[in-house]
This record gives structure tokens, C-alpha cells and sequence, in this order.
């Protein structure tokens, strides 16, 4: 492999093998990735709207609110939003 820099520009010359193992080798971390963040999200405890306004003590128009300004940010599935326990804690710890 070869690497040249200048100003504003970097070229690699490489060989097409190592091309295609380089490229392997990012799809399958990205792969990686996505799955460890899906397990992550399935191990977590999640709340409505509706019990994410209970647990903060709030109406739902805030928890909605606070959502669309990116304070609490939300799950949706199926038209429905859905907030980890971890991000709840983190707004009652504040």
C-alpha cells in the first residue's frame, strides 16, 4: 500500500485484494455495530409516554415537548414512542 499527503488531498494506492478485505472488514464492524446497539436497546427497560410522564411527575405534553426539543429523546415503533429508564433517570438526576 501506498500513501500520499499533500495540503488538502490523500491518495492510497493498494492492491485490489487488499481493497476487498479492507472493505470486508468495515462492513462486518458495522454489522457488528448495529447488532450490539439492537441487543442493547432490547436489554433495557422502556416506558410510554404516558408512564415516562408518571415517573417524572409531569403531564405528557411536557415528556412530548421535551422530546421535540431533544431533551428526552424517544423510541418510536408503530407510531408510538417508547423512553429508556437510563434517559428518565438521567432527566430526574438534572
Amino acid at each position: 500500500m501506498k500513501l500520499n499527503l499533500n495540503e488538502s488531498n490523500v491518495s492510497i494506492t493498494m492492491k485490489y485484494d487488499d481493497l476487498v478485505a479492507l472493505m470486508n472488514d468495515c462492513v462486518k464492524s458495522t454489522i457488528k455495530w448495529f447488532r450490539d446497539e439492537e441487543k442493547a436497546k432490547e436489554n433495557k427497560i422502556w416506558y410510554s409516554t404516558a408512564e415516562a410522564a408518571k415517573k417524572c411527575s409531569v403531564g405528557t405534553s411536557t415528556i412530548n415537548r421535551w422530546k421535540h426539543q431533544g431533551y428526552l429523546p424517544a423510541n418510536t415503533i408503530g407510531g408510538r414512542d417508547y423512553y429508556s429508564e437510563e434517559d428518565i433517570k438521567k432527566i430526574l438526576a438534572a
